[in-house]
């Protein structure tokens, strides 16, 4: 992996300030505080944000917006600043993802203090950068409240518009970053209704709250849709990591189940079942602004922003476009009629432990065991446990809910 050619493109390519002379970091000239032109806010703005001055770096570029809300530039550096402000850099994202193609075709563990073992897909890219993202049990309390289900009051995450709002540093910074640039990002790149019944979309690049920009230069498009990917992609990390919060603690309820009373068996898989249903719905209605959802609808957005880069390194999209192109396919095979596909599609490969703990439980290889042929026998028994494991994956299970 040549990683000067890595860390050069953006610079050389113009993905982080446009091209010119002006964004050269090794020539930034710093113009008299006291000037109230645009450019000069801009310019020193740029020499701040080359400093890792981030804070002061937004307020002078937020000087230059005020003057000209249109500015092209000034956009794509506030975007860019909240990255910083997030304490994330696209290089280091950028890095991070052609280490995982590099470590996948070599078979090594990209990172000893992070445990992927097991993680497939979508789950295992964003597992494997949560270490970069700054979320904290302290943040993860706050993107979660209480919720009433059939086995009672518990707490899962907040839906995704809800969260966006909740205080968080690392989401609003992201969130804010999207606002930013929005409007000049290609429809291609966004997450919108194709029709009046599709609910399971991204509020925040509708026309309605991002009108498309009709005097868009296109001088930046590099730059906003490189920027524009990483947003996406990070807030998914966030939000998968909240989730996972959630799931680690019942994938040890699962394995801790008794299994030498079927009846008591399929009444504990009941209430494990609900909490990961109202962890993560699917129903289309509860799905639409789910964090799950999200999740998905950043990745995808994610994917379609890096495919519109001319030249973007393979070496960081092919984990995301192979996640992608995995999580789509599993989408058309699922047949389940009044749920998000979408989001049924990610949750399978989140529960996926979950899953295998479960059989497990009932299966000695491919067939029912003990525990397993008593809960077959029992008409009541199977249609209960048949039920809880429909809401933890859509996946068959062979000789008992196929």
């Amino acid at each position: 992996m040549n990683w000067l050619t890595l860390v050069m493109f953006p610079l050389l390519a113009g993905l982080l300030l446009g091209c010119g002379e002006s964004t050269n970091p090794m020539g930034y000239m710093v113009p008299d505080a006291k000037t109230e032109n645009a450019d000069d806010w801009l310019s020193e703005a740029r020499y701040a944000y080359d400093r890792g001055e981030f804070g002061r770096a937004k307020n002078l570029a937020l000087r230059s917006y005020e003057v000209n809300q249109q500015d092209e530039a000034t956009l794509l550096l506030l975007s860019k600043i909240q990255l910083s402000i997030a304490k994330l850099d696209p290089i280091q994202l950028a890095k991070k993802l052609a280490e995982q193609s590099d470590s996948e075709s070599a078979g090594l563990n990209l990172d000893d203090e992070v445990d992927c073992s097991g993680e497939t897909g979508a789950v295992k890219v964003m597992c494997l950068i949560a270490g970069l993202i700054g979320i904290t049990t302290q943040d993860i309390e706050t993107l979660s409240n209480e919720v009433e289900t059939s086995s009672g009051t518990i707490t899962v995450p907040k839906s995704a518009t809800p969260a966006r709002a909740s205080g968080i540093s690392v989401i609003e910074a992201l969130n804010e970053g999207v606002s930013y640039i929005c409007k000049y990002v290609d429809p291609a790149a966004k997450i919108i209704a194709e029709n009046a019944d599709d609910t399971t979309v991204d509020p925040r690049h509708s026309l309605e709250n991002c009108p498309q920009a009709e005097d868009d230069s296109g001088e930046y498009s590099i730059g906003f849709h490189y920027v524009w990917g990483f947003l996406h992609f990070t807030e998914a990390v966030a939000f998968y990591m909240v989730i996972n919060d959630f799931l680690v603690p019942l994938q040890n309820d699962i394995s801790s189940i008794s299994t030498t009373d079927a009846a008591s068996f399929t009444t504990s898989l009941e209430t494990i079942s609900v909490a990961i249903d109202a962890i993560m719905p699917v129903d289309t209605v509860a799905a639409s602004d789910s964090m799950l959802n999200a999740v998905y609808n950043n990745l995808d957005t994610t994917n379609q922003a890096f495919a519109l880069i001319p030249g973007m390194p393979p070496e960081v999209t092919a984990q995301i476009d192979k996640a992608i192109t995995d999580l789509k396919a599993k989408v058309g095979s699922i047949e389940d009629s009044g749920i998000d596909k979408e989001s049924a599609a990610l949750k399978n490969q989140l529960t996926d432990k979950i899953t295998k703990a479960l059989q497990n439980k009932i299966k000695s290889g491919d067939t029912l065991n003990e525990l397993g042929q008593a809960i077959n026998s029992d008409t009541a028994l199977k249609t209960s446990f048949c039920s809880s494991y429909d809401r933890v994956t859509t996946n068959a299970l062979e000789g008992l809910c196929d």
